[in-house]
């Protein structure tokens, strides 16, 4: 498939069809992660860790102890 590069302020642009967009699973408000591997663009999805994902690897012997008993400062609990 062949598409345009156009002027889009003071960037460049392509319109990616919507069959591309579908086939690659990708759709308006994704974040893409772009390099250039022996010149060629190359885009993929950033995936984004949500809080359980990052919390899903914690356990009590891995996590790191942090107890505050005293206010330092003008910290108000």
């Amino acid at each position: 498939m062949t598409v345009n590069i156009s002027r889009w302020g003071n960037s460049l642009g392509i319109r990616l069809p919507k069959s591309v967009l579908e086939d690659s699973h990708l759709r308006e408000g994704d974040r893409v992660d772009i390099v250039c591997e022996d010149g060629r663009i190359v885009l993929s999805k950033v995936h984004q860790l949500t809080l359980d994902d990052l919390l899903e690897g914690m356990t009590p012997e891995n996590g790191h102890p942090e107890t505050f008993t005293t206010l330092e400062g003008n910290e108000a609990w």
